[in-house]
Order: C-alpha cells, then sequence, then structure tokens
C-alpha cells in the first residue's frame, strides 16, 4: 500500500488537473443554450466552462469563488454565488418555500461590501470558449434579474470580453436592455449583446463576463442578482472561406485638444483564403495610414499584401470639443465585414470640461481625474447619480458623476483626495473654476486646494497644497449647486493640480457628489465674488454682564472696492484681530482680494432674560449685500423646561414606503440629533420599533427614560 498510494494520488490529481483545465465549451453548431436548472431544479455543480468569481476588473479576470448549489432564497443576506429560483413565474412577493419549489433556476450572487471576496465590485458570472474558429457573427442573449426587492442598493452590470489562456484586458461589448439590479426594485430583463466581428475565428480561449466593475450605490442590502437562459449564437463559417481578422477590435483615444492631430495608434489587418483587394474606410475625425505617413479615410490592400499581416495606423483630427465615435470597416470579396470600434475625447484647452459622462469604472474615475485614499476603506468612484440639468434634486439615475460616501453601516473616520490632471494655465488671461456639488447627510464640507508641486500620482502629502476658498452648499441640503468663477489667477502656469478633499468621523459621514467640472480662460475677469462660512452664528446661553467670542471666516475675490463689515446690535461687536473690537471693521482691497480673513465676533449681553438678535452686513462695491444673522440669549437652561417635538417619520418601520429606507442610518442620523438638542423633554411621533428608541434612549447621557403612549392617532380605526 505504500507503494501504491503515491500512484494513486497522482492519477487522482491527473484527473482533477485533466477536469479543471477543460472546463470550457467547446462550442457545436450555430447555438449554446443553457438554463441553469440542473435536473428538474435539482443543481449539483456549475455548468461545464462556467466560473463565478469575485474581484474582477478591468484588467483581472477575478478568483474563482464558491459556487453554493443549495436552493436559497432571494432575501438571504449571506453573500456569494448561489442556486435561486429564476424570476420567470414567480412575483416579487413570493415566500422561501415557492423558491424552493421551483425547478425554474438561475444563477445568483448576493453582494456584500467584504472587501476582495463580496463582490462589490468585481463579482462575475464567466464564461470560457475553447476558440471560435470557423465561427462569426456571435450574438448573446440572457437574462439579467434583480430578485430581491428589500435591497435599495443598485448594482451596475456590463459585458465584456477577453482572449487568450490567462486574459489581461477586457473589452466593453455593446449591450441592449436594463443592466441594473437592486434599487428596491424586482426585475426580469432581456439583454441582448452584438459581438459585431469581435469573436470571429479566434483559434484561443475567448471569455465572456457579465460583470459588476463598480461599486454598488446608495445605502442599505446589497440586490442579489441572477442570470437565466443564456443564449450565444453565432454563424458557421466552412473551413476555406476568405476571412479577414483585426486585433484589437477596439481604440480609444484619449482627451485630445481640438484643431491637433492625436499620436497615432494602430491594430493589426490579417487574411485568409483571400481572392481580391480589402479596403479598410472610416470617417472623419478619424484617419488611417498603411505606413504612418500619409493619412486619408480609406485604404486599400492587395491579397498579396495580406499574405502576411498587417499594421493599420489610425489618427484621431478633433475640430470641435466632445465625445466621438466611429468605426473603421474592413470589407473584401466575400469575407464577413470586419469592424473597429472607435472613441475620443476633444477638449478645448480654453475651455475645459469634465463631465465624467464616461466614469463607469468604479474607483477608476475618467477625464483624467485620480483618486487617493489617505484613511478609511470608502474612496471617490464613479456613480450613475450625476448632475440632471432639469432635476436639481433628482434622485434617479443620470450618467455620470464622481461621488463618495463616509457611511457604511456606520459613520466611518476617512480622508480621500479627488485630483485633477495636470492643468495648463501658462497662456490663459483670467483662469476660472467653476463645479458643481451636492451633498446629502450631516457632516464636513470639502476642502479645495491647489499645487504647483505634485507629481501627478501617489500620496499627496509629499507635495504642498494651499487651500482655495470656495463655497461649497450647507450640509443635509441634497440639490445640485453651482460654485462658479473661482479665479486661479495667482496659478498662471503649467503643471498645476487641483484637489477636492473629503473628510468623515465616526460622529458623521457625508455624501459627496461632484459632476460638470470646468476650467475656462476667461477674456475678462470675473465679478467681485465674497462668501462666509459659517453663512451664520449663534451663541445660545451666555451670562449677563460676559461675554464670548465666536469666528466666521469672510473670503474675497477679485474686489473693486473695499470691505465693510457691521453689526446692527450692540451686543455683537467686531474684529480684525481677535483683541480690538468696535461696532464695524473695514479691509483695503489689496488687504483683502484673493484671501480668506477670520472675522471674530463678542457677545457681551447686558440684560437677563432676553433673546438678542441681530444682523452683521457686508458691503463691497459691485456685491450684493450679505448678511450674516446672528443670535444669543440670557435664559439660562438650567432654569427653563425646555420641549421639543419631533416627527422621527416611522421609525424603524420595515414596512416599504414608510420612512427612510436606511433603518440603520435613521437610527444613527436621530441619535445624533437627540443628543446635540439636549432637551429636557422630547414628544416623539411615528415610533414603529420601539425597542430602536429605546436602544437610543439608554444610551443618551443625562439619565433620560421613555414612556409610550397606549393610543396613536386614528387607533379607534384600527
Amino acid at each position: 500500500m505504500k507503494k501504491i498510494l503515491p500512484v494513486l494520488l497522482l492519477l487522482f490529481y491527473f484527473i482533477l488537473s485533466f477536469k479543471t483545465l477543460f472546463a470550457q465549451i467547446n462550442l457545436g453548431t450555430t447555438k449554446y443554450t443553457q438554463d441553469f436548472d440542473g435536473t428538474n431544479g435539482a443543481v449539483s455543480a456549475l455548468p461545464e466552462g462556467f466560473t463565478v468569481r469575485t474581484g474582477a476588473t478591468a484588467t483581472i479576470l477575478g478568483t474563482t469563488a464558491t459556487f453554493t448549489t443549495a436552493k436559497t432564497a432571494w432575501n438571504n443576506t449571506t453573500g456569494g454565488f448561489k442556486n435561486v429560483a429564476s424570476a420567470d413565474g414567480l412575483t416579487s412577493t413570493a415566500v422561501a418555500a415557492a423558491q424552493t419549489a421551483s425547478t425554474d433556476r438561475s444563477l445568483g450572487l448576493r453582494q456584500t461590501g467584504t472587501a476582495g471576496t463580496g463582490g462589490d465590485p468585481g463579482g462575475a458570472f464567466v464564461v470560457q470558449l475553447a476558440n471560435t474558429n470557423a465561427r462569426t457573427g456571435f450574438s448573446l442573449s440572457f437574462k439579467l434579474q434583480s430578485l430581491d426587492a428589500s435591497s435599495p442598493r443598485t448594482a451596475i452590470w456590463t459585458v465584456d470580453y477577453g482572449f487568450g489562456a490567462a486574459p489581461t484586458d477586457f473589452i466593453q461589448a455593446t449591450a441592449a436592455g436594463t443592466l441594473t439590479t437592486g434599487g428596491s426594485v424586482f426585475s426580469n430583463n432581456t439583454i441582448n449583446v452584438n459581438f459585431n466581428s469581435a469573436l470571429d475565428n479566434q483559434n484561443q480561449n475567448v471569455w465572456i463576463r457579465i460583470v459588476t466593475l463598480n461599486g454598488t450605490t446608495s445605502t442599505g442590502n446589497r440586490p442579489t442578482s441572477a442570470i437565466d437562459d443564456f443564449t450565444l449564437a453565432w454563424t458557421d463559417t466552412p473551413i476555406g472561406t476568405p476571412t479577414l481578422d483585426i486585433t484589437p477590435t477596439a481604440i480609444a483615444f484619449a482627451a485630445q485638444n481640438i484643431n491637433t492631430s492625436s499620436a497615432a495608434q494602430t491594430y493589426v489587418l490579417s487574411g485568409s483564403n483571400l481572392t481580391g483587394n480589402s479596403t479598410i474606410t472610416t470617417t472623419a475625425p478619424f484617419t488611417v495610414s498603411k505606413d504612418n505617413v500619409t493619412y486619408s479615410t480609406t485604404a486599400t490592400y492587395t491579397a498579396a499584401e495580406l499574405a502576411s499581416a498587417k499594421t493599420v495606423y489610425v489618427k484621431f483630427n478633433p475640430v470641435a470639443a466632445g465625445n466621438y465615435t466611429g468605426s473603421i470597416t474592413n470589407t473584401s470579396v466575400s469575407s464577413t465585414v470586419k469592424t473597429l470600434t472607435l472613441t475620443g475625447s476633444a477638449v478645448d484647452p480654453n475651455n475645459l470640461v469634465y463631465n465624467f459622462n464616461t466614469c463607469i469604472g468604479g474607483n477608476a474615475i475618467s477625464d483624467g481625474w485620480t483618486q487617493y485614499s489617505v484613511v478609511g476603506a470608502q474612496n471617490w468612484a464613479c456613480t450613475t447619480f450625476g448632475r440632471d440639468p432639469n432635476a436639481p434634486t433628482g434622485a434617479t439615475a443620470f450618467p455620470n458623476g464622481v461621488q463618495i460616501n463616509g457611511y457604511s453601516g456606520s459613520n466611518l473616520t476617512n480622508e480621500d483626495w479627488l485630483i485633477s490632471p495636470a492643468l495648463n494655465m501658462a497662456g490663459f488671461n483670467y483662469p476660472l473654476f467653476s463645479f458643481w456639488s451636492r451633498t446629502a447627510f450631516n457632516g464636513s464640507p470639502l476642502r479645495l486646494k491647489i499645487s504647483t508641486n505634485y507629481t501627478g500620482s501617489g500620496d499627496p502629502a509629499l507635495a504642498t497644497w494651499t487651500d482655495v476658498a470656495a463655497p461649497f452648499p450647507n450640509q443635509a441640503t441634497d440639490t445640485w449647486t453651482q460654485t462658479k468663477n473661482i479665479d486661479l489667477s495667482a496659478y498662471k502656469r503649467a503643471g498645476v493640480y487641483i484637489a477636492f478633499v473629503y473628510n468623515s468621523t465616526t460622529e458623521d459621514g457625508a455624501r459627496w457628489t461632484l459632476d460638470d467640472i470646468n476650467l475656462l480662460n476667461s477674456p475678462v475677469a470675473p465679478p467681485p465674488f465674497v462668501f462666509t462660512n459659517p453663512a451664520s452664528i449663534s451663541f445660545a446661553y451666555q451670562a449677563q454682564n460676559t461675554s464670548a467670542i465666536q469666528t466666521f471666516n469672510a473670503s474675497f475675490s477679485n474686489l473693486t472696492g473695499s470691505v465693510t463689515l457691521t453689526s446692527d446690535n450692540p451686543a455683537y461687536t467686531l474684529s480684525k484681530d481677535g483683541t480690538t473690537f468696535s461696532s464695524s471693521v473695514n479691509y483695503t482691497v489689496n488687504e483683502a482680494s484673493g484671501t480668506t480673513k477670520p472675522v471674530s465676533v463678542r457677545f457681551s449681553p447686558t440684560q437677563a432674560l432676553v433673546n438678542y438678535t441681530g444682523n452683521i452686513t457686508l458691503t463691497s462695491q459691485n456685491v450684493a449685500n450679505l448678511v450674516i444673522p446672528v443670535s444669543g440669549n440670557t435664559y439660562n437652561p438650567d432654569n427653563t423646561l425646555e420641549v421639543v417635538n419631533y416627527n422621527i417619520e416611522w421609525f424603524g418601520s420595515t414596512q416599504a414606503g414608510l420612512g427612510p429606507t436606511d433603518k440603520n442610518l435613521q437610527e444613527a442620523n436621530i441619535k445624533t440629533i437627540l443628543g446635540n438638542v439636549k432637551a429636557d423633554i422630547f414628544g416623539l411621533l411615528e415610533v414603529v420599533d420601539v425597542p430602536r428608541l429605546q436602544r437610543i434612549v439608554n444610551a443618551m447621557p443625562g439619565g433620560y427614560s421613555m414612556v409610550v403612549s397606549d393610543f396613536g392617532s386614528y387607533a379607534d380605526n384600527a
């Protein structure tokens, strides 16, 4: 036995290796179909040629993951790939028993936030073909199913393909249909994919992926997504048929200045069994060349020339800013047409616009922008919820933008930078920077910074950054707001970088979204601009005949006259240095323009039991008066009974449509608000989950307790 055992082990290993090596699909004729039903709904393994993977990216195939063959309910929150009931013939309310009884199965994924293995992002359903020899014109149809209607997060799916034994580059295919799941929606959508000639006659492995390259959006549970009724079709091509082949099948040109020609990119054109000339054709602003010298929109190769593969050169010559699409058709007598897809982005160097419309790669930001995480797992990433010009408060997807949220199950500590590409403002008259932003939930504002010695990659702490005064929308407003015409005339040089810096803590974490960033070479100076932060000041209680000081920042740009700040209430006095106070302060143009100044406000009440209100008014030439409200009082809270009435919006309700979707976030926010208000008595309305509320009360300092009323509104009708 001691001699036989190694042989048996070797044989066992060989069998496993043999099985793994050939776990791919050898195509038959005209069509391959897969319904994932197993035998009457009993599934013992993945179909031959299918794998499920996590950690997939545009350049990484992904790591093979475990597939749970046992029948699993749609709302099971354990992450992973699973055998789930198909949406065919069922509704969103189908109970677990009905799902288990269904013999119509689908291949499912429940995403989680576990880094690397949770499939968010990077979850992929993967098909491996042995080759596509003598086959052309591939198309794919499958059903993409969103199965758990209680999951509010939205996942975005992509169909892509790659070649070889271990591909390192995946190309996105053109797919028609709704490629999203989640969003508290139950759906069963047919997706159709036309690969054109991309997969034709490949004498190597071909991989097709249905993959989530972006992280899910929104908060709460991640979706259960599934695929079903997978059908791959093609046309058989007899041996000896004239054929053309192109590699790669797509070329993308990065941002190119208008009225200039790009550097040449190339593809390889080859043929076999050709009987006549082959013609390549494109349209402006793209051109092609056989020798990288003479460019035109068409070129011709003889059959003799294509006896060996030839390099074709392509250039992009835009005359107007925008995103361009095009193609190169490759034709020959009796051969299937081969089409190469072209894309390009053209920019006006005097009016740079970053709209992030092609930002679909998760943390791989488009438009030349990059993200760098200093602390925390949350990063700046692409989002489908960009700015809709017709819906400033819109809550539906509109392509595309960049977003970060420091909340993931709880508030988390994060510092993350969104950094521009290198900007050249050397020839600008007045470089004016503008952007749109939007924030939801409580948290710190973004900070805008600028650097002239950042290298373009790596840790921003290794460079020198200067704060740029910029107004951002107030917290929790959740409305798209434009910050316009920030004058960067002090940085008229090449190699300038701009960064948006995000911070969150364990106490709060706002969601910030950016879109439509613009750098304009203006021929005229921008108008004067002033703003303050904060926009109002509250001192709360201050004892009679004592003083307290608070400070706000006043930012000034392009002033044409001096600035005066005046208080209309003698209880509030102002100071430029925090020492000398008076009813007004003044800044000259040279002193203030292009700077941010701290202004101190001193509250000195002289009467007891009085509410003190007032306004600080900022005036300057060609600037609308800016009013900063101030308030304070001499009512000692130790001698008052403070009662607060608060409707907490169906607190903790699990019924759809009642209250916020994310109940844990609702609980955290209410806990923060009650702790900050510090009233003596709270009257809370619309309490559904009493244990949740009791948990908040138990954690509040000061010895609070609670009672629940025996009746509610319309209780007699219940």
